[in-house]
């Protein structure tokens, strides 16, 4: 029976499958067994020569050293035997299934806010792309109509498959915080007769002093909760950043909000710096191109 070669390319650097496939392969595999998340093939090429290269220096070291296999997708090296040309790989999601694209989810409800961070990642994506080993494409959301609230599968497919997805997330409204209580409803004594028991029993001794300085008056706690007001971000910037947020790496989001002194309140989501951006918008032109270079760092695009 035939032998059939299978291409495997080392996936040192960032590369998308598109450019991987070619270039000359760096491992011709046999495969002999294809499991669920594993794969178990026998190497054609020369032990000397596997010996020699690079992803094999890594390997010894301790290093993860993937690949992308012809038709199968991306592995791991789990093991391998010189003498034999046996190895084992195990089922990954590589950076090389990623496209060279920065997909951008403007807001427009706020148009001045709109405008400045669009011209900065506009300015900052240009400076990057002069910088870049592979070509880079800024992809920007279109625009749904009102009664659409599904994003389509070719929306989907490119948040997903970028490298960097980045949302402006710059509110546009406010509205009030939700009110447990309402003064010509409830009186005192129902507020804190939801809170009875052997503590505000205790109120009058120093033990219980202590502990009512700690939870303070349930008034003027439910009278604070009641006038915190809530930032509301575009409706499309929260559906996409909703779909990125579950489909991609938290490395790989970028939240964008610019600060707005005429709204204050409580903003809806809270990602890690730097995966969330707040500034102002003569902070946004000398934060973002460092954010973004340490954001893309790990594909070893830039020299």
């Amino acid at each position: 029976m035939a032998i059939i070669a299978l291409k495997a390319w080392y996936l040192g650097d960032y590369e998308p499958i598109a450019t991987l496939e070619q270039r000359p392969p760096d491992l011709r595999l046999s495969r002999n067994s294809l499991l669920r998340s594993a794969l178990r093939a026998d190497f054609l090429d020369d032990s000397n020569h596997v010996r020699e290269t690079e992803w094999f220096t890594r390997y010894l070291a301790g290093e993860a050293v993937e690949f992308y296999i012809e038709g199968s997708g991306g592995y791991g090296v789990a093991n391998i035997d010189l003498i034999s040309h046996e190895i084992y790989f195990t089922k990954l999601e590589v950076l090389a299934q990623l496209e060279p694209i920065i997909y951008y989810c403007p807001q427009v409800e706020y148009p001045m806010g709109q405008e400045l961070v669009t011209t900065a990642l506009t300015n900052v994506f240009q400076q990057l792309q002069q910088k870049s080993r592979l070509p880079l494409t800024l992809v920007t959301s279109p625009r749904l109509k009102p009664e659409i609230t599904r994003l389509s599968s070719n929306q989907l497919r490119q948040i997903k498959r970028s490298l960097l997805f980045i949302v402006d997330g710059t509110p546009i409204a406010q509205v009030p915080g939700s009110s447990f209580v309402n003064s010509d409803d409830h009186s005192r004594e129902e507020i804190t007769g939801n809170f009875r028991g052997s503590l505000f029993d205790n109120l009058g001794d120093p033990v219980g002093d202590s502990i009512s300085d700690s939870i303070g008056d349930p008034i003027e706690k439910a009278h604070n909760f009641s006038n915190s007001r809530q930032l509301v971000p575009s409706p499309q910037a929260c559906l996409e950043l909703g779909f990125a947020l579950q489909s991609k790496r938290s490395e790989q989001i970028l939240l964008i909000k610019l600060d707005r002194p005429d709204l204050q309140g409580n903003y809806p989501f809270d990602l890690p710096s730097p995966q969330q951006l707040s500034c102002t918008s003569t902070e946004l032109e000398n934060s973002l191109p460092t954010v973004l270079e340490s954001l893309l760092q790990k594909f070893n695009l830039f020299s």
